[in-house]
């Protein structure tokens, strides 16, 4: 809609605002809004780098990819929306959303709890823990692949090329649309195997250990957001890709990824393991959170 850049016909704010013009010139508007605020955020965690050790690195890091996302966002209009560009611009676009998100819920230094003993990395919750984050490390790069692949199937025009998804007859058929045909089926078969690894994380926090349990509730609501995006996927296919329903689903996976890494982050087992000194050995509490644990096991012959 605005042909040129970083200007929009030539101007700061453009004559007319018809044709898909407004929505160009607000995304341009967010994106300097962006810059603006990512600069602040450096200024702040620098004074606050005591509390929060690891915010002011982090906002730098994020300070230089809006410099680069700016880049590419020029190149998508000088390149005529090329795929491989704004697909690009969709990966760093996401990769600062979720770092932005995460570096939001930090959390404070926990040196202020000082009544308590420390008890560093408990192998009954270490193992339980770093196998299910694991896991949650390979579930987030599958959604950060599928909305990847999402991005490429709407820009190169391929979300069409099986009509008739989940079946698509035509796969094998040389025509010249066979590329985007497969990219359309891989799409797909990712979104399942999506589906069925959030259905094993539940699975498995059912026979897992209080910590991990008491996650449930989280994973449930993940699970649901897969179902809700298979569903929605095929609708986009099979209604033509209205604009609405193909935004709404790319908003609806950066919300998955989200809760996927937010989850990783919290059962982070580095973090402190914290035992009062009136608590019976037998039950942590980790991040303020009771965790049951086995008794002891002993040696044979042990007394």
């Amino acid at each position: 809609a605005c042909p040129d850049w970083p200007l929009c016909f030539g101007r700061l704010v453009p004559p007319d605002f018809g044709a898909g013009v407004l929505q160009e010139w607000a995304h341009r508007v967010l994106a300097k809004l962006v810059g603006v605020l990512s600069i602040a955020a450096v200024v702040l965690t620098y004074a606050r780098r005591a509390q929060y050790p690891r915010a002011y690195p982090a906002s730098l890091f994020l300070l230089v990819l809006v410099i680069v996302q700016g880049v590419f966002g020029g190149l998508t209009v000088l390149m005529l929306l090329n795929p491989y560009v704004v697909t690009t611009h969709l990966a760093l676009g996401t990769i600062f959303f979720q770092l932005t998100l995460l570096l939001a819920i930090e959390p404070r230094d926990r040196s202020e709890i000082s009544s308590l003993h420390r008890i560093e990395n408990h192998p009954d919750v270490a193992q339980d823990t770093i196998k299910f984050r694991r896991l949650l490390l390979w579930m987030s790069g599958l959604v950060f692949v599928q909305m990847i692949l999402g991005g490429f199937v709407g820009t190169s025009g391929a979300a069409l090329a099986c009509p008739q998804l989940p079946y698509c007859p035509q796969l094998l058929v040389e025509d010249g649309r066979q590329g985007a045909r497969v990219m359309v089926v891989l799409h797909a078969l990712n979104g399942t195997l999506i589906l069925l690894g959030g259905i094993a994380l539940l699975v498995l926090a059912r026979r897992s250990r209080a910590l991990i349990r008491k996650r449930r509730g989280h994973l449930i609501g993940i699970v649901c957001l897969i179902t809700v995006q298979v569903l929605m996927g095929l609708g986009i296919i099979h209604l033509g890709v209205p604009v609405a329903l193909a935004v709404s689903h790319l908003v609806l996976a950066q919300i998955l990824l989200a809760g996927f890494l937010s989850l990783y982050r919290d059962l982070n087992p580095q973090l402190r393991i914290f035992v009062p000194k009136t608590l019976n050995l037998g039950t942590l509490v980790a991040r303020d959170q009771e965790v049951e644990l086995p008794e002891p096991r002993r040696a044979a012959g042990a007394g």
